[in-house]
């Protein structure tokens, strides 16, 4: 007789829905991004935080950030702040290949469309995978989302994602960054961080 089945650890991705001027965004993405000789979609540079053009879109996303860190993670002294911030253009048949964010505490992006090219969330399957009737929270080894327009992922920044190759003739526009913490780290007095 099963008496419980526990999902330990979960990796959580928090979507949010935000109210942003997405149309000006959309036209400084386009202005600003350019080709990147190691990728086959298109960038900005990684520091758009620090843009003051930028900051209509920056400080209520990272506002929603802080909100995430109290009301969902519950910490308590630190603060969450942008390390870097880009934007991406996939034109017609451009994706984006599985990846984390390395040196990074927490990752996010910004749609500011909708868009029917998903992200895909993704987990090292383990060794053994049998046949499975439905996926459900212990057996999946993916998940799907398919943003509509103003919405906001916050994932940690170890969650291999990817997204799927864009088959329309309009470019997708999203808005990415990476997120780290500073304050107090931990509660134990002989491991507690200072940052």
């Amino acid at each position: 007789m099963i008496t419980d089945v526990l999902p330990l650890f979960a990796n959580n991705l928090v979507c949010c829905n935000m109210s942003l001027d997405t149309q000006a965004l959309i036209k400084l993405l386009e202005r600003d991004v350019q080709p990147d000789k190691h990728r086959e979609f298109l960038l900005t540079e990684s520091n758009l935080h620090e843009k003051e053009e930028y900051k209509f879109i920056t400080k209520p996303i990272l506002d929603q950030v802080k909100e995430v860190f109290d009301q969902v993670f519950e910490y308590k002294d630190c603060e969450p702040y942008f390390t870097q911030m880009w934007g991406v253009c996939c034109e017609y048949g451009q994706r984006v290949d599985a990846h984390t964010h390395p040196n990074s505490f927490m990752s996010g992006t910004f749609y500011p469309e909708a868009t029917d090219a998903p992200i895909r969330f993704l987990v090292n399957p383990p060794t053994i995978v049998p046949s499975v009737k439905f996926e459900n929270i212990c057996n999946s080894t993916r998940h799907i989302i398919n943003p509509f327009a103003n919405t906001l992922l916050l994932f940690p920044s170890t969650l291999v994602h990817e997204v799927a190759e864009n088959r329309n003739d309009k470019p997708r526009y999203s808005l990415s960054f990476n997120i780290f913490v500073r304050g107090q780290i931990g509660d134990e007095p002989l491991c507690t961080l200072h940052i």
